[in-house]
């Protein structure tokens, strides 16, 4: 059989198959560089679909391919960082735009960046409190029966 990534005839002593498929590779070099890649076709069909939800569209037209070049060239967002700046726009901020357009997207980057990171700041926190709170001693309170103290209830009269 042959590399999927490099091409080269792959030895069946140091063959690394994918999930079952008749898809291997000759090192581990080549399996991480199709992880990456088929990690990022997810992250790329992702922001088509989130894009398509938002905007309310079936499918993308020549100008927002082009939009999302762009703020990957000019910016240096990668597929997943645009569909969380967008998430933040328009789910988050609820930013109304009534035509199909990303041309917003970088004046909301530095927002998003600050509302993700507190967002992930209050997770370890209350990830922290959590494990704290699994630690912390507890006291059982049992009922004191030598009291005295007898429960009394009223009655329930009835109407006849």
């Amino acid at each position: 059989m042959r590399c999927a990534t490099c091409k080269k005839l792959v030895d069946e002593k140091q063959m690394i198959v994918y999930n079952g498929k008749d898809i291997c590779f000759c090192n581990q070099t080549c399996y991480t560089s199709f992880l990456s890649k088929e990690k990022e076709k997810e992250d790329h069909d992702f922001l088509y679909k989130e894009i398509c939800r938002i905007f309310g569209i079936s499918k993308l037209d020549e100008k927002l391919f082009a939009q999302i070049k762009r703020l990957k060239e000019k910016n240096g967002l990668s597929y997943k960082n645009i569909t969380a700046v967008l998430h933040y726009m328009y789910d988050i901020q609820r930013i109304t735009i009534y035509t199909p357009t990303l041309y917003y997207v970088p004046d909301y980057i530095d927002k998003a960046k600050q509302y993700y990171q507190s967002l992930r700041e209050r997770q370890a926190q209350t990830v922290k409190a959590i494990a704290e709170m699994k630690t912390m001693p507890t006291k059982t309170v049992r009922p004191n029966y030598n009291s005295k103290r007898v429960n009394h209830s009223n009655p329930i009269k009835f109407l006849h």
